[in-house]
């Protein structure tokens, strides 16, 4: 089973919170793996709404498609990573892929983004992301 990340987000109540999470990972597989792990913590910001936006629409959803406005849109993404929830906090990397919209009657992406770290303990690493991203669920799970 490859790791995952819990993405939490606002609006809709999900069963799977970080909390029941990391009780999982504890009680199935922490007890059978070596005791070393990590546990990062870092803020991604993601915005299409400024002066410089940190996605970018590249391809643009079917207009004709009355289901969802936004089925097919792709952006390229290049946004900063940073150590706390001020977006002026030090900045330890850039998120930068790729994402479209998939879902046709919900807002679900589908997601390549390489989370690329340049400063302190992880710097010169990476982790890539690729799988759905139900953006409309308050907590979500995706594989690394």
């Amino acid at each position: 089973m490859a790791p995952s990340l819990v993405v939490d987000a606002n609006n809709v109540d999900h069963e799977n919170t970080p909390q029941i999470v990391e009780k999982w990972f504890h009680d199935h597989i922490q007890h059978h793996a070596k005791p070393n792990f990590t546990k990062l913590h870092f803020f991604v910001y993601d915005n299409v709404t400024v002066d410089k936006p940190t996605s970018l629409l590249v391809v643009p959803a079917n207009t004709n498609n009355i289901a969802s406005i936004a089925f097919g849109a792709t952006y390229n993404m290049d946004a900063p990573i940073t150590v706390g929830s001020d977006p002026e906090s030090k900045l330890v990397g850039r998120a930068q892929g790729m994402f479209t919209f998939v879902g046709q009657t919900v807002q679900v992406l589908s997601m390549a983004i390489n989370l690329v770290f340049t400063e302190g303990y992880c710097n010169g690493s990476s982790l890539s992301i690729l799988g759905n991203n139900p953006i409309s669920h308050q907590y979500r799970e995706m594989p690394i």
